[in-house]
């Protein structure tokens, strides 16, 4: 049988070579005279090229002679000689390569006519004073002949060109019909030959050896399917050594495929995790996460409060409890299960799910506590998993998730954190000055779009440098977190207080009036005299100043109120300290008014 399986296969061997030589021959033969065919064609459209560029030069070649005539310019002659020089460029390449007859003779007569021309214009360009000059007609009847006919040969060239064209585009498209004709034989012979061929093959070794392949290749792309191979030979034994392997994969893939899926879902989870630089981003993208990872229907981030109220909910998915309010809504949140460690819940009897409102009905669910802040604790809820339970390995993967989450937590806290005291004073808490100029130009803007009043008071201490030099500066560092104290016992939570330096502080009050800002003035006044600095057993009272400029009516842009609130804390100043004045422009007898 071995030797009869050689021969067989030698013979189809052989077929296929004899076949493959006649083609291949066939099809060199036929190429080898359509590209010659081509390249004659090139050649053409090269010389139909060159012949319009003559026909356009030569329709040129009398303006420097009209020009010249008209201004007696001489620089028109080397314009003349240049055209003529790109004429003869012309002639020169026209003359190269493959031609008839008729082709060159009518090259030697625009040749020789074209040196006529040149002759005769150059007498023309040469003439000092042409306009009234009688030979100048008669030169110029000459150089118009002599272009009209070099002009009438040229157009010949065209045509001769053009006709070259078409017999060979004639040419072309016969030897086009045979290749045409060629390969329609070859895709009518060819696969005959290949259907026997295949037959042949097909049944001694190709059907045996198909059958392998194709559980070859479904093994390699995760399928695990047995082989139908019934021949008792090497082959057949092959395939049984096969059908044995995929009995043992088949038992671990889906396993395994559920952990690369698991381990993907982690990463991508981690990674859309760690470029969240917002909570709520960040919260989002966990609840997100957590249901992808799980392939669940719902998931839901539940914010508590030390009383376990909620503060805030984040879903993601189709959710379970139905179109209620959100009163309701929140009422099945807060009956879910409570996890202070992750717990699975599989069942829809678990008595867990007793008096939750859900359609359909709630059966799986997974519980995870997030994370805890200062007075505030969040927990992960996951339901509705696509594979009808949550599995110990999804667990794992949203406790993972949710440590990621944390993490990410701590980094955004640290961002705020830092922007927070890049923003704050250190010794008083208030706004540094960079950031209440800010604030105050967001102010203008709201305020100049609603029409709506503000006012700012522009304070600092008095005798400062003198406690300072008395006591220290750490003694003065105390007095001015005295005067801070002060000013946070006298205004609303909602006004603005910065250093703006030294011991000068100011506030702005959105919203405001100028009479209640000298309320508040009065009584950041009376707060500071209230609370003495205690040195040594020693009271130091302490005192302020504050100036008071309102919008609109001291100022319409930010330099403009500053610089209002500053002059009226001078005045106040000027005019014994501790007290509280308005600003007011300085006027003609000098004498402001204050308060």
């Amino acid at each position: 049988m071995t030797a009869s399986l050689r021969t067989r296969l030698s013979a189809i061997f052989l077929g296929a070579t004899l076949l493959t030589v006649i083609v291949v021959g066939s099809m060199m033969l036929v190429v080898r005279d359509l590209a010659e065919t081509v390249h004659t064609m090139e050649g053409l459209a090269v010389r139909m090229a060159l012949t319009d560029q003559l026909q356009l030069e030569l329709s040129r070649v009398l303006m420097p002679l009209n020009d010249y005539l008209l201004t007696v310019d001489v620089k028109q002659r080397d314009a003349f000689d240049q055209s003529i020089t790109k004429i003869s460029k012309l002639l020169a390449d026209l003359d190269h390569g493959g031609a008839g007859a008729q082709w060159h003779a009518n090259m030697r007569e625009i040749n020789d006519r074209v040196i006529q021309l040149g002759t005769i214009a150059v007498e023309v360009l040469f003439v000092e004073r042409p306009v009234g000059n009688p030979e100048v007609p008669r030169l110029m009847n000459d150089v118009n002949r002599l272009s009209d006919e070099i002009i009438d040969i040229a157009s010949r060239f065209h045509r001769l060109a053009v006709n070259d064209m078409a017999v060979h585009e004639r040419a072309a498209a016969e030897k086009s019909a045979q290749v045409n004709h060629l390969l329609i034989g070859l895709f009518v012979v060819v696969p005959l030959f290949l259907v026997v061929f295949y037959a042949l093959l097909a049944r001694w070794v190709t059907k045996p050896l198909l059958a392998l392949h194709r559980g070859v290749r479904d093994l390699s792309t995760g399928r695990t399917v047995r082989l139908a191979i019934q021949a008792e030979d090497e082959i057949g034994e092959v395939g049984q050594a096969f059908n044995d392997l995929v009995a043992h994969l088949r038992d671990s893939q889906e396993q395994v495929q559920r952990y690369t899926r698991q381990h993907e879902a982690l990463y991508t989870a981690s990674r859309a995790l760690s470029k969240e630089s917002s909570r709520d981003g960040l919260y989002q993208t966990l609840t997100d996460s957590a249901r992808k990872a799980t392939d669940s229907q719902y998931a839901a981030l539940v914010l508590f409060d030390e009383e376990i109220q909620i503060v805030q909910v984040v879903e993601s998915g189709i959710s379970p409890f139905g179109s209620r309010s959100e009163a309701g809504f929140r009422d099945v949140l807060v009956a879910l299960p409570p996890a202070p460690h992750s717990v699975r819940v599989d069942g829809s009897a678990d008595p867990r799910f007793h008096g939750l409102s859900c359609d359909p009905p709630l059966t799986t669910l997974l519980a995870v506590p997030v994370f805890a802040e200062a007075n505030r604790q969040a927990q992960l809820y996951v339901m509705g998993a696509a594979h009808g339970v949550f599995t110990s390995a999804d667990e794992d993967l949203v406790v993972t998730i949710a440590r990621d989450a944390a993490q990410s937590l701590k980094v955004i806290r640290l961002h705020e954190e830092a922007e927070r005291l890049a923003t704050i004073d250190g010794l008083t808490g208030f706004a540094n000055r960079g950031a209440f100029e800010e604030r105050l130009a967001e102010e203008f803007l709201k305020a100049g779009r609603h029409s709506r009043p503000f006012a700012l008071v522009f304070s600092d201490l008095d005798h400062l440098k003198e406690l300072n030099d008395r006591f220290g500066h750490a003694m003065g560092d105390a007095a001015i977190r005295r005067f801070s104290d002060a000013i946070r016992a006298s205004i609303r939570t909602t006004d603005i207080v910065g250093r703006y330096g030294g011991d000068e502080i100011l506030v702005l009050m959105p919203e405001t009036t100028l009479e209640d800002a000298l309320t508040v003035a009065d009584r950041i006044l009376r707060q500071v005299a209230a609370l003495p600095l205690v040195v040594d057993a020693q009271a130091i009272p302490l005192t302020v100043s504050l100036g008071v400029a309102a919008y609109p009516q001291h100022g319409h842009d930010k330099d403009a109120l500053l610089n209002a609130a500053d002059h009226a804390l001078y005045q106040a100043k000027a005019q014994g300290r501790s007290r509280v004045h308005i600003f007011t422009p300085v006027a003609e007898t000098g004498s402001p008014s204050a308060l």
